[in-house]
């Protein structure tokens, strides 16, 4: 059971971690095309044409790139919730177990009418 637990948890940890790569790099990416939108408007106005198909082109591209965070968070979201799960039933058959993992899950989303997690209002947030 113990190596159980250690697969498990590695790969948690794994997935939590690749989370928070996919949301660094999505931070990364929207500030450079700020950046550049900033640079491109920094005098009030986009003048010529390729300025303006380039503001264009960087919304565009702002807009996919929320639209893929979302998506890559929402599939690592529902794969870790998976794997917890797994550790939840490993505890559950674990009779020297302080069922730590699944106190967590009861107290903090399951039980909790305002569960831990990205609220409307911070989905709402990506596409600013």
């Amino acid at each position: 059971m113990e190596n159980e637990w250690d697969t498990l948890l590695s790969q948690v940890r794994h997935l939590t971690e690749r989370r928070q790569n996919v949301t660094s790099t999505y931070l990364s990416v929207n500030s450079a095309f700020i950046g550049i939108m900033a640079f491109l408007f920094k005098d009030g106005q986009i003048q010529s044409l390729n300025a303006q198909i380039s503001f264009l082109a960087l919304l565009i591209a702002g807009v996919v790139a929320c639209s893929l965070w979302r998506r890559l968070i929402k599939q690592l979201s529902t794969i870790i919730d998976w794997w917890y799960q797994q550790l939840r039933l490993l505890e559950a058959a674990d009779v020297q177990s302080k069922k730590i993992i699944t106190k967590e899950f009861q107290e903090l989303y399951a039980e909790n009418p305002h569960p831990i997690g990205l609220t409307r209002y911070e989905t709402a947030l990506t596409w600013l």
